[in-house]
């Protein structure tokens, strides 16, 4: 399938397609965003299409239409870039796999069919979009096979992807045992210590909840989720000063945040009210 800006009437293999800016990707000369904003390194784009991704990484950029072959940040895959501009870019689109089909298949027999155009690093990709597109019962699918098919050396972001799937279909337990293992995994990252406070504020265990958005914070005082959340846990076991105090702390990271103002009233209700 060939993917462009517009659509010619009758024809089915050319199809229009949406892309968003994904600031956050590393670029084809490994050097981060941060950097790229001054290097002039084109942006990578993401493309929507129900059922299919692109062959190839893709980089919007203002020059021609152009091909870079090279190897990812770690040196060791060997990858091709498209860049395209917004108003001249066609991109060839491979079909996901099914991946409630390829997980039962990596259960039973690992050289079927429906693996041999899977792989690992894909699937985690495929995961990630799925979670995206608010789809978590397929992202949950991809993770599966993604950290089936890494075997003893799996990606941490798998995990974090199926722990944030598993909470959007609130199946809390299984959610936490992810953002445990996420954490083992990788213990000074501060998300995955705020996601798992936040499926223990899910379960009640708010106390637990407040140790786990402490520790984020300790990793990463600027963490404006682990604040709010602890402050809401703070509120249930009505350690309302306590919860005050997050909400300020956050406020002044984000001023004007209609939430944070929402909840810090709350609280200050709560202070309110005759005991």
């Amino acid at each position: 399938m060939i993917c462009k800006p517009t659509s010619r009437e009758g024809s089915s293999d050319i199809t229009p397609c949406a892309f968003s800016v994904d600031e956050g990707a590393f670029d084809p000369m490994g050097r981060y965003w941060e950097h790229s904003r001054i290097l002039g390194v084109p942006l990578k784009i993401t493309l929507f299409k129900d059922g299919y991704r692109p062959s190839d990484d893709i980089y919007l950029t203002t020059k021609e239409p152009s091909i870079w072959q090279g190897t990812d940040v770690t040196s060791k895959v060997e990858k091709k870039y498209f860049f395209v501009t917004q108003e001249r870019f066609e991109v060839r689109l491979d079909p996901l796999p099914d991946y409630g089909k390829a997980e039962f298949k990596l259960l039973a027999e690992r050289g079927s069919d429906p693996l041999k155009d899977v792989n690992a690093r894909d699937a985690l990709a495929d995961c990630r979009h799925f979670y995206e597109l608010n789809d978590p019962s397929k992202a949950i699918e991809a993770c599966n096979v993604s950290l089936g098919l890494m075997g003893n050396h799996p990606d941490p972001d798998a995990y974090h992807y199926r722990c944030l799937s598993n909470y959007a279909l609130k199946r809390y337990l299984t959610a936490l045992a992810d953002c445990q293992e996420l954490t083992r995994l990788q213990p000074t990252r501060d998300v995955a210590r705020s996601n798992t406070g936040l499926i223990l504020q899910a379960l009640g265990r708010n106390s637990e909840a407040i140790a786990e958005f402490s520790e984020a914070l300790r990793l990463n005082s600027n963490n404006l989720a682990a604040l709010r959340y602890r402050a809401i846990s703070f509120e249930r076991l009505n350690r309302f000063q306590e919860g005050l105090t997050d909400c300020d702390t956050a406020l002044k990271l984000a001023p004007g945040d209609t939430q944070i103002l929402a909840l810090r009233k709350r609280i200050s209700d709560h202070m309110q009210k005759p005991r």
